[in-house]
């Protein structure tokens, strides 16, 4: 074998290697890089429940927060206009939040589990004359997905002022 055809062959062997080296590289990338993605995802979902779960907390921060937010949902109309204020603040945030979880389910970044839960609270306080005063009100300003999943729920499970109406009855 002549020094010209050995110097091919190490050649050949170098490329050969080389491109192992490179696929072994490029596989190593794509697993960090789909690590990457779960942690920032989980990041994501971690602070967006972190920001439902102070709204939640908020409503029962005092006597008078937890009283604004029983009537409220029971009877808006008997809030005063300050009440009426942090009643509409506070759904407001409720709303946005549940919108920002509806959209990271539609993602499949939130877990099937705490979208249940979500589904639940929403479902469950649409049954409040308050809450569902303050959603016919500004419905607007959520995403048409997010609309469409509520008034599939309020359709599913037929909630509507009948029902409300025993809140008041309540409160």
């Amino acid at each position: 074998m002549d020094h010209v055809t050995f110097a091919q062959l190490l050649g050949n062997y170098g490329e050969f290697l080389g491109a192992i080296g490179v696929m072994v590289t490029l596989i190593y990338l794509a697993l960090q890089l789909r690590q990457n993605t779960k942690s920032n995802n989980a990041a994501i979902v971690a602070t967006h429940l972190q920001a439902y779960g102070d709204t939640i907390r908020v409503a029962g921060a005092s006597l008078e927060s937890a009283r604004t937010m029983r009537v409220g949902c029971a009877d808006p109309d008997s809030l005063t206009s300050d009440e009426l204020s942090q009643f509409a603040f506070l759904q407001g945030q409720w709303f946005l939040a549940w919108d920002a979880l509806h959209a990271l389910h539609q993602e499949n970044l939130l877990p099937a589990s705490q979208w249940h839960r979500v589904k639940s609270d929403i479902r469950n306080s649409m049954t409040m004359p308050g809450i569902r005063m303050f959603y016919d009100d500004f419905r607007n300003i959520l995403s048409p997905e997010f609309r469409d999943t509520v008034d599939h729920l309020i359709n599913e499970h037929q909630i509507n002022a009948d029902v409300a109406l025993l809140w008041k009855k309540e409160a």
